[in-house]
């Protein structure tokens, strides 16, 4: 009888154990994504752009973020130039979202292989030559200026006159960190602040160059930001706070003895 209990103890037991294993592989939720729209496009003055719409059709969220590689054709062989990347974005199930990725070659034959990274997954989207012919022929005359810290990159541009078609690209930048290349309709006659969202792998304090076109690529300006260590306001906050609350438990203390030397002087007296 007693051995018939463990047995019929134990087969729950296992049956809870399968039964709990299985909603946690349900629950783990399904990877998939789909490239709706793709398209290439090249301005005169050799910007490049891609256009992919990517579209979550799993049940989990994921982060996604477009990227070309660029090679250069030398001697019948393929050299590798750069990485270009755009922003990274959350895409929930259901959702999608047009990622571009906008990059500048000098006059010559290229190869471009683009990618779509998502949930640390990383699938090849299209591959495709092409060549550039022309350069800029203007300095681009704004005064532009910006500062950076761990999270982000700020560049402010000053103009007295409407700029259509800008392209902020990076240029030089630390191996292994991912900063995207931005891209304006156009800029009014007066300060506009762009913010930069970029993923270092291993932060530090450094420079990051940029070019900044405008006119499609016909105007062109390259502009140096630093990037600096961020003050930590919370720590500082907690630093006050806890100075605080030592000094007025100092000072109370100091009142209290003070009071008890008082009263024992008082009843002598």
């Amino acid at each position: 009888m007693k051995k018939c209990f463990i047995f019929i103890i134990s087969f729950f037991i296992i049956l809870i154990s399968s039964y709990a294993l299985v909603v946690e592989i349900n629950v783990a939720g399904k990877i998939k994504g789909i490239v709706s729209y793709f398209n290439f496009s090249q301005t005169k003055y050799g910007i490049q752009n891609v256009i992919l719409e990517w579209e979550n059709i799993g049940s989990a969220s994921c982060k996604a973020i477009a990227r070309v590689d660029i090679y250069n054709f030398t001697n019948s062989s393929l050299k590798f130039l750069k990485s270009f990347w755009s922003e990274e974005i959350l895409i929930n199930p259901g959702d999608h979202y047009p990622f571009k990725v906008s990059w500048y070659n000098n006059p010559g034959n290229y190869l471009a292989k683009v990618y779509i990274n998502y949930c640390f997954r990383e699938e090849k989207v299209r591959i495709f030559n092409y060549s550039v012919k022309e350069k800029p022929i203007e300095k681009l005359n704004i005064t532009i200026t910006g500062n950076g810290d761990e999270k982000e990159i700020r560049i402010k541009i000053e103009t007295n006159k409407t700029l259509k078609n800008i392209y902020i690209i990076p240029k030089e930048y630390p191996t292994g960190w991912i900063v995207p290349s931005i891209s304006l309709e156009k800029i009014e006659p007066k300060s506009k602040e762009i913010r930069i969202f970029y993923l270092p792998q291993s932060w530090r304090e450094t420079s990051i160059s940029f070019l900044v076109f405008a006119e499609n690529g016909k105007l062109v300006k390259e502009v140096k930001i630093k990037l600096k260590k961020s003050f930590d306001w919370n720590k500082i906050l907690i630093g006050i706070l806890i100075f605080s609350i030592g000094l007025n438990i100092y000072l109370l203390k100091n009142i209290f003895i003070s009071r008890g030397k008082y009263l024992k002087i008082k009843r002598r007296v």
